[in-house]
């Protein structure tokens, strides 16, 4: 089995399009997680 060297690994990763900030978001937060399906908090 051959192991890649750093230089010839590719990793991805997933960074979400929607970021909320700001005042006054945190009210948003639970509609927002039910629209994306989410049924339960961490």
């Amino acid at each position: 089995m051959g192991y890649l060297s750093i230089a010839d690994r590719t990793d991805s990763f997933f960074i979400p399009c929607v970021a909320l900030i700001g005042p006054g978001y945190a009210r948003e937060t639970g509609d927002r997680a039910k629209s994306l399906g989410a049924e339960k908090a961490l």
